[in-house]
């Protein structure tokens, strides 16, 4: 039986089970599902659940949002955490949850995994849900950068909605900026500026975290790593994979976590550009 209700704050254990690993701790999962403001549709989050004999054996979570990317806009629909307890055939029933989860009004279904399990998600929507799908690969790499790069620190409502370019997410707003104070591992966010780049920084006890930057190219990353690097030693970046081995040749590179977007599209509408599309912290879940 499959059913729907609102996610809830015990779900972490659960989820934590199907996947064998811990997740990020509690109240980072509480800030990301629980806090998360909703969108101007006003559209609840929900989870999908798989039970049999009153045990929640499979769960996915479906989420709206209006997603921009320059002068467009996108209904999204957002499937993430999708799990299935190891004693089910987890083919047929993550098919069955991503079928629950989908809402066919919407102009996209993205979907965040690893590499191992995006192939298997991305043949389900080409099966099932739509023929057109894309894939877009990034790395969120941990660095050290060297260089030091000018800026001045603003508000977050200094910022113009035009400087977001190349930029896949929600609108950038006081909502937003409200949203990431809460953020349970950062000590400290920053609005940073310098010329026509922007810059919004998380900086936790680990690292300086590029939550936002204004455009995806390269001038833009390393201006953003180099103001990064004066808030800590070690800075946190998202990038398409493409980038990496420029980057590796300029700072030292600590670590990387490869990390997918899958894109099914329902509407018609432009395949994205896959090198220069962006997606920020706050929109990646």
């Amino acid at each position: 039986m499959y059913v729907r209700r609102r996610i809830r704050e015990s779900d972490y254990e659960l989820l934590a089970r199907f996947y064998g690993r811990d997740l990020g701790g509690q109240s980072y999962f509480n800030w990301k599902n629980l806090l998360d403001p909703l969108d101007s549709q006003h559209v609840e989050p929900q989870a999908i659940c798989y039970e049999e004999n009153s045990a929640c054996l499979g769960i996915a979570y479906s989420r709206h949002y209006v997603f921009r990317l320059n002068s467009r806009e996108f209904r999204v629909n957002l499937i993430g955490d999708l799990g299935v307890d190891r004693r089910c055939r987890s083919g047929p029933v993550a098919v069955a949850l991503i079928r629950h989860a989908i809402n066919p009004d919407s102009d996209l279904i993205v979907c965040f995994s690893d590499e191992r399990k995006t192939p298997a998600y991305q043949k389900i929507l080409t099966r099932y849900f739509t023929p057109a799908t894309q894939v877009i690969r990034y790395a969120e790499v941990c660095c050290r950068p060297i260089g030091h790069e000018p800026y001045n620190e603003i508000e977050a409502d200094a910022i113009p909605d035009s400087a977001w370019r190349n930029h896949f997410g929600r609108k950038r707003d006081r909502q937003a900026s409200d949203y990431l104070k809460c953020h349970p591992l950062y000590r400290t966010v920053h609005y940073l500026q310098h010329e026509d780049k922007y810059l919004t920084l998380g900086v936790s006890e680990d690292c300086a975290d590029v939550v936002d930057l204004s455009d995806s190219g390269e001038s833009h990353i390393l201006w953003g790593l180099g103001v990064a690097s004066q808030f800590s030693e070690t800075c946190r970046i998202l990038l398409h994979e493409s980038r990496l081995p420029t980057l590796s040749q300029i700072i030292p590179v600590l670590h990387k976590k490869p990390l997918c977007m899958l894109i099914g599209y329902l509407q018609d509408v432009p395949i994205f550009d896959e090198q220069r599309v962006w997606i920020g912290r706050l929109d990646r879940r």
